[in-house]
């Protein structure tokens, strides 16, 4: 073999061995029973951690949404008063021409 065939076979073996691929009964197709029930007890793990994550989204996102109505009605709501007390401002300021006193003074 040339060395580049040697080097990716070196590299296979060792992929092989860090992930534990080989002649190992559990990776040809025969699953000890004890390796199976960890296998089955860690996918059940994984499931359970997804649901909650699930879960959290979708809190978090009724949350945000909520937060974000809030918002939109205090936006509407300073909008509305900042124009009353323009109007308000602009009611004074012309006031500051003296109006006559009522008749009964």
């Amino acid at each position: 073999m040339d060395r580049l065939a040697l080097a990716i076979t070196a590299t296979g073996a060792k992929l092989t061995t860090a992930l534990g691929i080989g002649t190992n009964p559990i990776h040809q197709g025969r699953i000890h029973d004890m390796n199976e029930h960890a296998l089955n007890a860690r996918i059940d793990s994984l499931e359970e951690r997804v649901a909650f994550q699930e879960q959290t989204i979708e809190d978090l996102s009724k949350a945000l949404t909520e937060q974000w109505m809030l918002l939109q009605n205090f936006k509407r709501d300073v909008s509305r008063l900042s124009d009353e007390l323009k109007a308000v401002e602009d009611g004074v300021m012309q006031g500051d021409q003296r109006e006559p006193p009522p008749p009964h003074y």
